[in-house]
């Protein structure tokens, strides 16, 4: 299997795996859910959570999976109240890296809060967060409740024969819930349709990866640093215990002598492989440079993806081909029998075929759940034992 630097991606994969989702959520559950009532039931569920909710709790967790390797999770949450709003967001990596993020508005000031070196910054804000409903759509303008019928009509044309896939798996005094499975052969002709053109164009207005790339850029620049500076630029100056800075442990008396240090090594370092890669190879072909700053040169980016495996950011397009397609998709919906949307789950995976005809997948997997409709309070943001950082 070809290693995949996914971090540098992950974007593009959770955005094209929420497009796909999306698409299946507004089109495959969009069909009659039971014999009766369950479309007109989850489309009511759906728009009461989306346009007329102004108070509920949210949760989500993401994973994604390259080859069938976890390579990304993350949680995700929002507390609208009548107090305001707070939403937090962890993304976990599997190189160990985590960034995790604290949102909070209420009304009179607006918090961020970087929870992995312990800083905030803040602004007067009188805006809360809460505008009418989860949206932020003013439904009473003629212009949004026509879009909204639009959506509704568009997703009832593509849904076609889909909504035959849609069963009800269970139901108690207060829920129903219902599940829909959609193999490929079984996938509306226009999501697939629609991934072929996205990905034929990128792949045709790709650049093919050549150019100057960083197997590994801190450590590169690390030892850049430590041979032309006799100092580690790379280094973290931030306090881990109370996000201060600490220009001395790079050795500077101040910031600004850190910063201008920086900038320059910086420059120098950039400067220094694209001058190799314009003058030695005629800015043609792919320079890798190696983590402890040495170099090597294939002739064309498909020499370097043969030797390497590793695929460059812009052309996580070329890991999938120009005919990507919808494998499965899978979802599940629960909701009160009162209206209210409680639960959806997802699971989509995208396959294809790169050049060599190695098969890959990408799967998104999710889960939302909505509660305390109508009786959420937002947390309240609280400074003490933290590091403001308003510079």
């Amino acid at each position: 299997m070809k290693k995949f630097q996914f971090k540098q991606k992950r974007h593009m994969i959770t955005a094209v795996c929420m497009l796909v989702g999306l698409m299946v959520l507004t089109t495959s559950v969009y069909a009659n859910y039971d014999n009766a009532s369950g479309y007109s039931n989850y489309k009511s569920a759906l728009k009461n959570l989306l346009l007329e909710t102004d108070n509920v709790t949210l949760d989500a967790d993401v994973e994604i999976y390259l080859d069938g390797k976890l390579i990304t999770k993350s949680e995700n949450g929002v507390k609208i109240g009548d107090n305001g709003e707070s939403s937090y967001s962890k993304e976990t990596y599997m190189d160990g890296d985590i960034y995790e993020y604290r949102q909070y508005r209420d009304g009179k000031k607006h918090y961020s809060y970087n929870v992995q070196d312990n800083t905030y910054y803040s602004y007067d804000s009188t805006y809360t967060g809460i505008d009418g409903n989860f949206l932020g759509i003013d439904m009473d303008e003629n212009t949004n409740q026509k879009l909204v019928k639009f959506l509704e009509v568009a997703a009832d044309m593509v849904v076609g024969d889909l909504k035959n896939n849609v069963v009800l798996t269970g139901e108690d005094d207060n829920t129903l819930e219902y599940q829909v499975n959609v193999s490929k052969n079984q996938m509306p002709e226009i999501i697939n349709a629609g991934l072929s053109l996205l990905f034929s164009s990128m792949n045709e207005y790709s650049y093919g990866g050549e150019g100057v790339v960083y197997d590994d850029y801190s450590n590169a620049f690390s030892a850049f640093s430590n041979e032309e500076y006799g100092k580690d630029l790379s280094e973290n100056v931030y306090s881990e215990t109370t996000g201060e800075f600490l220009p001395e442990v790079a050795g500077y008396d101040t910031e600004e002598a850190y910063w201008d240090a920086y900038d320059d090594a910086s420059e120098a370092f950039w400067d220094k492989y694209e001058q190799i890669y314009s003058d030695d190879y005629d800015s043609t072909g792919v320079l890798l440079v190696k983590a402890d700053g040495s170099y090597e040169y294939y002739k064309t980016y498909d020499e370097y993806i043969d030797s390497t495996g590793n695929y460059d950011d812009s052309d996580i397009y070329m890991m999938f081909g120009d005919d990507p397609y919808i494998e499965n998709a899978k979802m599940t919906a629960k909701m009160s029998k009162s209206g209210e949307l409680l639960e959806n789950t997802l699971e989509v995976t995208l396959a294809g075929f790169d050049k060599n005809g190695e098969k890959h997948t990408a799967t998104f997997s999710g889960v939302i759940n909505a509660k305390d409709y109508g009786s959420t309070t937002a947390d309240v943001f609280d400074p003490e034992g933290k590091v403001e950082n308003n510079d």
